[in-house]
């Protein structure tokens, strides 16, 4: 029987990079417990354009990546783009480098392949759906947009990695939410949010492509903790109670 994926082959892209020369430290021994160090930069223009360049290599690389808390991932059929970049990427750093006088930049870029049948690749990825999964539910439990939209934002761009279908399904669920979301926003910031139950069954439909290979126990759909109402007319309803005007920054 074929083990069942919920990924793509891609690559793991590890990126590393660094600034060296240009600045110095002179340490003085104060006492015998407090040091004071003196930095001195002996090219300031120099040394800021190497940041950006530093920059602007690094961002070349991410930009076709999906980032993660164990690093970049690129789908595989994005391989040629990503060669593409890490060239564009070196000759950044090759023309700094070429004219600099003071300030050198390293810049190393090692893609590894990830196979679609790799069990620690795919319960690595499908640990990173659910907590961005988690975030969102816990910014609609807070009624927070900016988190809410900034974790689905993430979900959207790992779902480049993920086969078609389980991505099609996450999309249903990572749709409903960022609607809701929007809702709130055209209801203004003084007026009473909705939480939409038929999204929260979305998002938890959404949430079980991603249980762990090892039979982990399927998790139960959130409560709405009382403040829930359904924006369908459909739907079951419960009002939530109005709050005070906050302000809330939207991503």
């Amino acid at each position: 029987m074929a083990k069942i994926t919920t990924i793509r082959p891609g690559l793991l892209v590890a990126i590393k990079t660094s600034v060296t020369g240009n600045v110095s430290y002179l340490k003085k021994d104060i006492s015998s417990q407090v040091d004071e160090s003196t930095r001195t930069v002996m090219d300031a223009d120099e040394q800021d354009k190497a940041t950006k360049a530093r920059s602007a290599a690094r961002a070349l690389i991410s930009g076709i990546c999906s980032k993660t808390s164990f690093g970049y991932l690129c789908p595989e059929v994005d391989r040629p783009a990503l060669e593409e970049r890490i060239e564009k990427a070196q000759k950044v750093v090759s023309e700094f480098n070429k004219d600099s006088v003071f300030t050198k930049i390293n810049f190393f870029v090692v893609p590894a392949r990830i196979a679609d049948t790799d069990e620690a690749a795919i319960k690595a990825i499908n640990s990173e759906v659910r907590e961005l999964l988690d975030q969102i539910d816990q910014g609609i439990q807070n009624l927070d947009v900016k988190v809410i939209r900034e974790a689905a934002g993430q979900v959207k761009q790992l779902g480049q990695m993920l086969t078609p279908e389980t991505q099609a399904r996450l999309n249903v669920g990572i749709d409903a939410v960022r609607a809701m979301a929007t809702q709130w926003v055209k209801a203004g910031e003084t007026a009473a949010k909705e939480i939409d139950r038929t999204v929260l069954r979305r998002l938890q439909d959404a949430r079980t492509a991603f249980l762990d290979l090892d039979g982990q126990a399927e998790v139960q759909a959130p409560a709405a903790q009382g403040r829930g109402v359904d924006l369908e007319p459909s739907s079951e309803q419960v009002s939530a109670p109005a709050e005070p005007s906050r302000e809330v920054e939207f991503g």
